[in-house]
């Protein structure tokens, strides 16, 4: 692994080709435009404490206010005001932003459990760009004592039952069915958000046993062929004929396996079901097998599916068990993360991989920002407050 002194001189030429470049992208998307970068922005004075830092990620959200006053075009947590709001609400609860957009925040409440009920009526359940977003959003408010219990529940009830539609679709279906196993779209992302409203609800039980069976849809997509690149699909069409789906997916937190072992390991720890805490290490060290960029199908440097992303999750792996076959997997896709970065006219080396050439991309998602998140989460070691990964569903 690289110095700590090379880390962060990274992170210096992160910042400086940030401020530096001319960025497109939305300035109100959290997840993949700019106001994320105010995340990266309060790590960098958390980590630094220098206080430009704090003076620019001041400026991303007020740009971001700018654009919200001009009109808001989407209401997504991936590009929308949810996101932004989860972001102001998380900086509030930091104390890096003051009460003053207490207000705001409650307006935003008032909008977005409307927008999350007209979600739920199209059955949009997507962690990007959905409801299940959203609820992810109400469920950090709760947790800042700004949301009613009660509103909390009608918002968790609302997605166990999506939850078992999905299985139900699944184990009956009438017509052509999709199925997704992954994290930003899909039944991986359902899971997480039980596992975290469990303690909440007023129906546990029922909370469980809906969890269970979204556990048991996923294990029965698992890959009975050795010769899978992948044990567990992206998406899977299900007919009354079967299902048809295929094996061949990248190691990332979006789809695959390893976003899978986290969802099953959570899972497994909220039923205390030691089988499915097996399955779950199991899954995560044949991952790890996947240990080159060609094996994991990984070909850049982002959070979404490259290697910072398998950097971190692999980290997790390694506080969830101490088996130091993750501890090698983390410090791996650290060193190679810093390979991946290495364009010389990228956004602090970074560039995103886009089917053919590669792109500056300067978001949290798929771009600089993410990454840099990762690094830094490298020098700060394991700290109590170290929940960045919030933002992703994995803290």
């Amino acid at each position: 692994m690289k110095t700590a002194t090379f880390i962060n001189n990274k992170l210096e030429q992160l910042d400086r080709d940030l401020t530096a470049s001319a960025n497109e992208q939305s300035r109100l998307a959290l997840l993949t435009g700019n106001s994320g970068l105010a995340l990266f922005y309060y790590h960098m004075y958390h980590h630094f404490g220098d206080e430009q830092y704090r003076n620019r990620a001041a400026a991303i959200l007020e740009e971001a206010m700018e654009e919200i006053n001009k009109g808001i075009r989407s209401y997504t947590y991936c590009d929308g005001l949810a996101g932004y709001a989860y972001l102001l609400n998380y900086l509030q609860q930091k104390d890096f932003i003051d009460n003053s957009i207490t207000d705001f925040l409650i307006q935003c409440d008032e909008i977005l459990y409307s927008v999350f009920g007209r979600m739920q009526l199209k059955s949009n359940t997507d962690l990007l760009h959905g409801s299940l977003g959203l609820a992810a959003y109400f469920l950090d408010r709760y947790q800042s004592g700004a949301v009613a219990l009660s509103s909390i529940r009608e918002i968790g009830e609302a997605i166990r039952l999506s939850l078992d539609k999905v299985v139900h679709d699944r184990q009956a279906p009438q017509e052509e069915v999709y199925v997704n196993c992954g994290m930003a779209h899909g039944i991986v992302s359902m899971i997480l958000f039980l596992v975290k409203y469990h303690p909440l609800a007023d129906n546990q039980d029922a909370v469980s046993a809906s969890l269970k069976a979204g556990v048991d849809c996923l294990l029965q997509f698992k890959s009975t062929d050795p010769a899978s690149i992948s044990l567990y699909p992206s998406i899977v069409k299900v007919n009354a004929v079967g299902i048809d789906t295929t094996y061949n997916i990248p190691l990332g937190w979006c789809y695959g396996d390893i976003i899978v072992s986290i969802g099953l390991y959570r899972a497994g720890s909220l039923l205390q079901d030691n089988d499915l805490l097996r399955e779950a290490e199991c899954l995560a060290l044949a991952a790890a097998k996947r240990n080159t960029p060609r094996t994991a199908l990984v070909h850049d440097a982002c959070l979404c599916h490259g290697g910072a992303g398998l950097a971190h999750m692999y980290k997790k792996w390694y506080r969830f068990t101490g088996n130091e076959i993750f501890n090698a997997s983390y410090h791996l896709w650290m060193d190679k993360t810093l390979e991946l970065s290495n364009h010389p006219d990228g956004i602090g080396g970074f560039k995103k991989y886009n089917g053919g050439p590669f792109v500056q991309m300067a978001g949290i998602l798929d771009g600089a920002a993410g990454m840099g998140l990762v690094l830094m989460d490298y020098l700060q070691g394991d700290q109590e407050d170290n929940d960045w990964d919030r933002v992703l569903f994995l803290a």
